[in-house]
This record gives C-alpha cells, structure tokens and sequence, in this order.
C-alpha cells in the first residue's frame, strides 16, 4: 500500500519534478540516512575491545538483537510467532486482531486515494513517457555506454553488449543486483566497528574462515540468481543465434567468462576490503584471495553448466528460472561446495595458527598437501563436469 501511494504522488509530482531526479533524491536520502545512522547513532553493541574466551563472544552475539517498536506490524508478527511456540493463544488473539485490522486500514486508505489521484497520476505518467520517447530513441541511436574495448572479439563484444542491455533493460534484475550489493555494503560497514587488535591465533583463523565463508554463500547467491537463468533468458530467439556463424561452444564460453570475470571482480574486492577491516594479513589474506579465485570458477561453471542443461527457455521472468527445479538443484550444490571447500580449507589453517602458537608442534605438511590434492580435486570437478554436461546439452538440443 505505501509503494502503490508513493507510486502515485511520484507520477503526479512528475509534472513539475523528473521522475528520475525525484528516485535520485530519495535515494540519496536514505543513502545519508544509513551513513548517519552507523556514524552517529551507532550502537555500542556492535563493537567490544576484545575476543578473550567463548563468554565475551556469546555476550557480544546475544547484544546484537534488534529491538522493535511496539506499535509496528513487524512487532506484532515476531510477537505472535514467539506466542504460537509457547501456545499463549489469549494474547495472540490480540496481534492478530491488530494485524488484520491494520490490513483492512491500509487498504481502505489506497482505495480512498486512488479514488481521488489515480487518474490524474495515470495521466501524468502518460504525459512522461510520451515526452521522453523521441529522446530516447535519439539517445539509443547515439549511445555509447554499451559499446565495449575494440580489442575484444566482435562476436564476444555482441553476445556481452546484447547481455547487458537486457540486464539494465529488465527492472527486476538490476534492482535486486543492488540490494544485495547494498547488503554487502552494509557487512562492510559494520566490519568497521569489529576489533582488529586480535593476538590469538586461533581467533584470527576463526575469524577470517568465518568471513571466508561469508563471501562464499554470496557468491553463490549471486551465480545461481544471475548467471544460472543467462542462457535460458535468450528465449525463443535462442534459434536464431544458433543459426549464425557464430559457434555454439563460442556462445557457450562467452556466457562464461563475461559471468566468471564479473564476479571474479565483486569476490576479490570483497574478500580483500573484508580482510583489510578485519586487520587479517599475510597467509590468511593469500589463503582467501586463492580460494575465492578457485571458487569464482567453481560456482560460475556449475550455474552456466546447469542452465545449458536445464534451460526455460518459455520464461522470461529470471527470477522464475532461477527458482525452478534446476535453479533449486544449484543452489543446493552450490551451498554444498562452499561449505566442503571452508572445511578443507579450514583444516590445514587451523593446524597451522596452533603450529604458529607453539613451535615445538612440527609444521603441519601433510595437512597442507592433503587439503591441496582435496580442494584440486573439488573445483576440477565442479568446473569440468557441469561444463562438459552443459556444452554437450546445448550442442545435442533441438531449437
């Protein structure tokens, strides 16, 4: 209801405001409002001068929750979960009753302003798009935002072009990319306030496999949510490409490495400002910089892989895609990669800060080459199989 309402005064404003001026401002708005909060209103509970033993972490944990406004309807939701686990249905009674009566507010609230603005703002927003539409077919005749490096192939160069445009061209996929990327602002930001002055070695190993894992769940968010679905939104036109000059595998390895280079790029930055926040250095920073490399190509090669073999090509909502019973299967192999390759390369780390702690402990080799020959042979198989199945399942498929 308040998206429908901002909705409609947004249109009726735009006979004196542009319409992207007016999300500009908004946005930056909210922007000033996060940095404000975590600069000045910072609670101190998201910061402790040190990690000594398991009391001061479950304390530090246990401070980190989120207190509610009492008359919000989120208030009143997580109140009634917590009542229907300890069946006090007397007071459960009450939120519900104070959630349905609120609904009932809101909609008749919409409906009252909808009955009064919408159809001026129906007509505002005709008159908008009407008055933009010669600029933009001007403006997309002499565009250069999608015209890549001359230096890379031309075929490479159309397939990338062609992918990008129906990224920004698509709201949905655009927009959740920036939510998620806010997220990760927003981890960022809040590792400022972590204690980087951490001596144990112990900690420190914890602590940055803790982080490490952390990128790898987003990465693999990431792939299966936007590299998964790339194949299939060619959609029905998919023929067409097909039966170009252009290779098959050559569309196939362009899918690819435009994926694996964009993400390589959002992992590593990532992993390194992560790090440098955490105060982690030396081979902690050289262990996570090699494994988020090998896991970028890990989880790129499963999604492209799986979205050869699993393609809808019937489905242009990418979000559907991605949720279908092969998006489902990534996403349940992807999360199990990330976790064998944290534990693998967990081990032999966490010999080595005992091995740092004391000396006498001798260096722990065989650890570190077993967890090499394990994590070679986990990403050679998460890259070559689902690559090979795919490539053969868009080579045999009939379009």
């Amino acid at each position: 209801c308040i998206g429908v309402t901002l909705a409609i005064f947004m249109f009726l404003a735009s006979r004196k405001i542009n319409p992207k001026t007016l999300i500009l401002l908004m946005g930056s708005l909210l922007i000033l409002a996060v940095a404000l909060y975590f600069k000045l209103g910072q609670p101190t509970s998201l910061a402790f001068n040190a990690v000594s033993d398991w009391r001061v972490l479950n304390r530090y944990l246990s401070s980190m929750g989120v207190t509610s406004f009492a008359f919000l309807p989120s208030f009143w939701v997580s109140e009634s979960l917590k009542l229907i686990s300890i069946k006090a249905s007397n007071t459960l009674l009450i939120y519900m009753l104070a959630l349905v009566s609120t609904s009932v507010l809101a909609i008749n609230l919409i409906f009252m302003i909808a009955d009064r603005f919408y159809y001026s703002s129906w007509l505002a927003s005709l008159e908008y798009h009407g008055s933009i539409e010669g600029k933009v077919v001007k403006r997309r005749r002499s565009s250069s935002f999608f015209q890549l490096p001359t230096w890379l192939p031309a075929d490479f160069r159309a397939v990338l072009s062609k992918d990008l445009k129906i990224f920004s061209r698509e709201p949905a996929q655009w927009a959740q990319f920036t939510v998620l990327l806010v997220l990760l602002l927003i981890y960022l930001v809040n590792l400022k306030y972590f204690p980087t002055d951490i001596k144990d070695s112990y900690w420190k190993t914890f602590i940055g496999f803790t982080n490490f894992a952390f990128s790898g769940f987003i990465l693999a968010t990431l792939s299966v949510r936007f590299v998964f679905p790339n194949i299939s939104l060619e959609g029905r036109s998919f023929w067409a490409i097909v039966s170009s000059p252009m290779r098959i595998s050559r569309v196939f390895w362009v899918k690819f490495w435009s994926a694996f280079l964009i993400f390589l790029l959002i992992s590593e930055v990532l992993a390194f400002v992560s790090n440098i926040m955490l105060g982690l250095r030396g081979i902690l920073m050289i262990l996570t910089f090699f494994s988020v490399l090998l896991m970028s190509v890990s989880l790129v090669s499963l999604s492209v892989g799986m979205g050869a073999i699993y393609p809808r090509f019937d489905e242009r909502n990418p979000g559907k895609i991605a949720s279908s019973v092969g998006g489902m299967l990534t996403t349940v192999l992807s999360l199990i990669y990330v976790g064998l390759m944290v534990v693998i390369a967990a081990l032999p780390a966490q010999r080595y800060s005992i091995y740092k702690m004391d000396p006498t402990i001798p260096f722990p080799m065989f650890e570190v080459t077993l967890s090499l020959v394990m994590m070679a042979i986990l990403n050679l198989t998460t890259t070559i199989i689902p690559l090979r199945l795919g490539f053969l399942s868009m080579k045999k498929r009939d379009y």
